[in-house]
C-alpha cells in the first residue's frame, strides 16, 4: 500500500510526521512558485529586451537650402558624401520595423547668412511609428560644412607622361579637351589655374588613354590641396590623352 504520509524533521532533526492536510499545502505552493519565476524570467528578458541595440548608416540632407539659395545664393557642401552613423536603443520587436528609410539625419540651414566653414549639428529624427525607440550614439554630432557661392571657370588641361620608357623613346602626350570649365565652390575655383593628367603606366605611340585621374594646380603650378576640392567638377566631360612620338 502506498504511504499516505510524508516526513520532515524537527529542531532536533528528528522525523517527523506531515500530516495530509499539510501536504496539500505544500502541492498548491507549487504552481504559486512556477508562476512566480515565470513573471521573474520574464520581467528579466524584457528588461534586456528593452536594451537591445540596431546600428543604421543614415544619409544626411540639408533642409531649407532651396531658402538659402534663394535669399542668397549661397549653398551648402561636404567635404565627402556625407552619412552619418546612427545607434538605436528599445525592443526588438519595435527596432525590426526601423529601417535607414525610417531616420532622418538633418543639418538645418535656416539661419546661414554668410560665406565660410561651419560647424552644424546634425538633428535626428525618427518616424512617428519610431517613437518607442531612442538615439544611443551617433558617430557625429555636428559637421564641418562649407558655405559658398557656386562658380564655374574654364582651364586649360595638359597631360604628363612619366613611365621613365617614354622619356628614352621621346613619348609625348596630348590633351582633348585641351580647356575644361570646372565647376564647384567660388573659394576653392578661384585656386585653380590648370588641370594636369600624369600618366604613370607604360605607353606605346597612338595609345588612347581616358578616365584618368584629374589634378588641379595652382597659378605657381603646385597641386592644390583643400578639404572641398572633391566638389569641384567637370562635368560629364570626357577628357582623353593620346600619346604621339616626337617624330609627330
Amino acid at each position: 500500500m502506498k504511504n499516505r504520509y510524508s516526513f520532515k524533521t524537527d529542531d532536533a532533526g528528528q522525523p517527523t510526521i506531515l500530516d495530509k492536510k499539510e501536504k496539500k499545502k505544500v502541492h498548491a505552493l507549487v504552481p504559486v512558485l512556477c508562476l512566480l519565476c515565470a513573471v521573474l524570467i520574464w520581467l528579466y528578458v524584457a528588461g534586456n529586451d528593452a536594451g537591445m541595440t540596431r546600428t543604421f548608416v543614415v544619409p544626411v540632407t540639408v533642409e531649407n537650402e532651396s531658402v538659402l539659395l534663394e535669399q542668397t545664393n549661397l549653398r551648402v557642401w561636404f567635404t565627402e558624401t556625407p552619412t552619418v552613423i546612427v545607434v538605436l536603443r528599445g525592443r526588438d520587436v519595435f527596432l525590426d520595423k526601423v529601417s535607414a528609410n525610417n531616420i532622418t539625419a538633418v543639418l538645418n540651414a535656416e539661419n546661414l547668412t554668410s560665406r565660410g566653414t561651419l560647424t552644424i549639428d546634425v538633428d535626428i529624427r525618427l518616424d512617428e511609428v519610431n517613437k518607442s525607440v531612442t538615439v544611443d550614439n551617433m558617430s557625429a554630432q555636428s559637421m564641418t560644412v562649407l558655405v559658398d557661392f557656386e562658380k564655374s571657370k574654364e582651364i586649360p588641361v595638359s597631360a604628363v607622361l612619366l613611365a621613365p620608357s617614354a622619356v628614352s623613346r621621346r613619348l609625348s602626350a596630348t590633351v582633348d579637351p585641351e580647356l575644361l570649365t570646372i565647376k564647384g565652390p567660388e573659394s576653392v575655383v578661384n585656386m585653380i589655374s590648370a588641370g594636369q593628367i600624369s600618366v604613370y603606366t607604360e605607353v606605346t605611340a597612338g595609345q588612347v588613354l581616358t578616365d584618368r585621374v584629374m589634378t588641379y594646380l595652382d597659378s605657381n603650378g603646385t597641386e592644390v590641396n583643400h578639404a572641398f576640392l572633391p566638389n569641384v567638377s567637370y562635368g560629364t566631360t570626357a577628357v582623353s590623352v593620346t600619346v604621339v612620338s616626337a617624330r609627330e
